[in-house]
């Protein structure tokens, strides 16, 4: 196996076994202890990144089908934090993208709920030539001339239309303003979160504050506090 032809030279049980093999060359590399660190702090980082966003996520969702029934379907909403107001987030409430084919499962609990999904053509009705033909010159240059009674009568192959069931933004609109389950809500839509930090914030206390999410000790709690009662 040379050194990028195999998807197994990724995996960290591959790195492992690699690592500890005592016939393997040894090479010394400046900076590698940096970069080793970099990469297990970004690791890290973006496994709790990932818990953290479905918990908000669900959150911004919660408040989606509260307001389901009684308010104009949003398109977006403004999410800020509970306690840090440098902290905001554009959290997008979308239609469930046109190429995200719906379950039957889904077909049905949408069609209890009295709504039609739309049906989208993924292969049309067509005749097609017959693969194995494909590549016979003989049989197309045949073909060119004249069809009947020079082929097989299978030459051409039928293909039956495919049809699969998506989401409209018509069914997300009906289904929001007459307060739909929030099963309904969740099989038609798809959320989008964008965080960002103020243009205020003090980009020097970024990898302390992030540090303390991910090891808190309390002291930007405190010190946050006490900003705030000194106002």
């Amino acid at each position: 196996m040379t050194m990028f032809s195999s998807r197994l030279a990724n995996t960290p049980s591959y790195v492992s076994e690699q690592l500890n093999n005592p016939s393997l060359q040894q090479i010394k590399l400046v900076g590698l202890q940096q970069l080793t660190l970099l990469d297990a702090l970004i690791k890290q980082a973006s496994a709790m990144q990932a818990t953290l966003k479905v918990d908000i996520t669900k959150e911004a969702f919660t408040h989606f089908v509260s307001v389901a029934g009684s308010l104009p379907r949003p398109l977006a909403c403004k999410g800020v934090d509970a306690n840090d107001y440098t902290s905001t987030a554009l959290v997008e409430f979308r239609k469930r993208s046109s190429a995200s084919v719906l379950s039957d499962a889904e077909v049905e609990v949408l069609e209890d709920a009295g709504l039609k999904p739309q049906a989208k053509v993924i292969s049309p009705f067509l005749f097609a030539i017959n693969p194995a033909y494909a590549h016979n010159k003989e049989m197309h240059a045949k073909l060119k001339a004249a069809l009947d009674g020079l082929v097989p009568d299978d030459f051409l192959v039928q293909c039956d239309e495919v049809t699969r069931k998506t989401v409209t933004d018509e069914m997300l609109d009906e289904a929001f303003n007459t307060g739909a389950s929030e099963q309904v809500l969740e099989i038609l839509t798809t959320m989008a979160f964008k965080p960002r930090l103020s243009t205020s914030y003090d980009m020097n206390n970024l990898v302390t504050d992030a540090l303390e999410v991910m090891q808190p000790t309390g002291k930007r709690l405190r010190k946050k506090q006490n900003a705030t009662s000194s106002r």
